[in-house]
C-alpha cells in the first residue's frame, strides 16, 4: 500500500514521473503476489493498475492508461462475480474510469457500454445504502450526460 500511497502523493506535488515509476512498481510487486495467492493480492493489483491508468493517462499515455484499466476492470469483474458484496462497488469505479479513457481515446460507444453499466450498479448498491453510494451514482451519471452529449439533444440542459 505504501507505494501506492507514495505515487498520489507524488502526483499531488507534481512529481508525475515520480508517481508513474512508483505505480508502476507496485502494479509490478503486486502482480507478482497475485501470480502466487491469487485469492488475497487480486484485489490490490486492481488498485494498483487502476491508479496506474490514472497516472498514465495524466502524462498522456492514454493507450497505457486504457490498457491498465482494462486490466482492473477485468480483474475487478472475476472478484464481483465471486464476492458481489465485497467487489460491485470497485467494479463500478473501474468501469467508471474505463468509461473516462475510452471516451478520451474517441470510443464514445465502448464509453457509454462502460458508463451504463457502472450507474446500473451503482443503482443497485444505492437500493441498499443510499447514503454510501448516492454520490458515485450522481458522478457516474453526470459521465454518462457528458458522453451522451446529453446538450445538442437538449440545449436547455447543463451536465
Amino acid at each position: 500500500m505504501s507505494l501506492n500511497n507514495l505515487g498520489a502523493m507524488l502526483s499531488e506535488l507534481g512529481d508525475r514521473q515520480g508517481a508513474l515509476v512508483a505505480a508502476r512498481e507496485s502494479a509490478a510487486m503486486r502482480r507478482n503476489l497475485a501470480e502466487k495467492h491469487p485469492e488475497a493480492f487480486l484485489p490490490n493489483l486492481a488498485v494498483s493498475l487502476n491508479n496506474l491508468g490514472a497516472m498514465l493517462a495524466e502524462l498522456g499515455d492514454r493507450e497505457g492508461a486504457l490498457e491498465a484499466a482494462r486490466e482492473s476492470v477485468e480483474i475487478r469483474r472475476k472478484l464481483a462475480e465471486e464476492h458481489p458484496e465485497a467487489f460491485l462497488p470497485d467494479l463500478a469505479k473501474s468501469l467508471n474510469n474505463l468509461g473516462a479513457m475510452l471516451s478520451e481515446l474517441g470510443d464514445r460507444q465502448g464509453a457509454l457500454v462502460a458508463a451504463r453499466e457502472s450507474i446500473e450498479i451503482r443503482r443497485k448498491l444505492v437500493e441498499e445504502h443510499p447514503e454510501a453510494f448516492l454520490p458515485d451514482l450522481a458522478m457516474s451519471q453526470l459521465r454518462l450526460c457528458f458522453n451522451e452529449q446529453v446538450p445538442t439533444v437538449y440545449p436547455r440542459l447543463r451536465c
